[in-house]
This record gives structure tokens, C-alpha cells and sequence, in this order.
């Protein structure tokens, strides 16, 4: 095996315990936010943290860090739904409530199910 063939086969590092508590912190502070002041205002932070999200969950982890961030996502995609359904995105809102449903199982978090 060369060289260049043994270095496609590195995986990125994992994201550690603090960086998927700061993301689940993260999920939480928008949550609190969307119920506070509405939706339209954070919409979009949320999707661009959701997407942020996605692109980690593309990546290979042990299954406890998988399980934590589809555990984000699923509640991104929740507070992006609300807010989505604030701002009269209705269609938006359902497509969101679904990944968050997905993701909840996923993550086998009950309180997103």
C-alpha cells in the first residue's frame, strides 16, 4: 500500500465530549431563544448549525458520539420546525418535524420521539 492510499484511509478526529456538550448547550440556548422572542429571527443560525451537525454525522464515530449528535440534531431540526411554522413556512416546518423524528429515534431520545 503507498503512502497517499494509506493516508486516505485516516479518519478526521472524532469530536470530543466538550465539543458535542457545547453543541447540545448550543441546541438548548436556540430552543430557548425560539420560545422567548419567536422564530424568524434565529431561523437561520439554527439551520446553519443543523447543517454543521449533518456534516459531522457524515463522518465515522463511536457509536455513543453518533448517538449524541443525531441527539442535536433531532433537537435543531425541532426548534427549526417551530420556528419555520412561526414564520409561515409550513411546508419547511413538516420537512424539519420529520428529520427531527428520524433523528430522535436515531439518538433513542424519547423526548424528541
Amino acid at each position: 500500500m503507498s503512502f497517499s492510499a494509506a493516508s486516505s484511509l485516516v479518519t478526521p478526529p472524532a469530536p470530543r465530549s466538550p465539543a458535542i456538550a457545547r453543541l447540545e448547550t448550543a441546541a438548548e440556548h436556540f430552543r430557548t431563544w425560539d420560545h422567548s422572542s419567536g422564530g424568524g429571527l434565529a431561523r437561520k443560525a439554527v439551520i446553519g448549525q443543523l447543517n454543521d451537525v449533518a456534516d459531522l454525522i457524515k463522518e465515522i464515530h463511536p457509536r455513543q458520539i453518533t448517538q449524541r449528535l443525531y441527539g442535536v440534531m433531532a433537537r435543531l431540526a425541532k426548534t427549526a420546525a417551530n420556528m419555520s411554522w412561526d414564520s409561515g413556512m409550513q411546508q419547511m416546518a413538516q420537512r424539519y418535524y420529520v428529520l427531527a423524528l428520524q433523528a430522535g429515534r436515531v439518538a433513542d431520545d424519547r423526548g424528541v420521539r
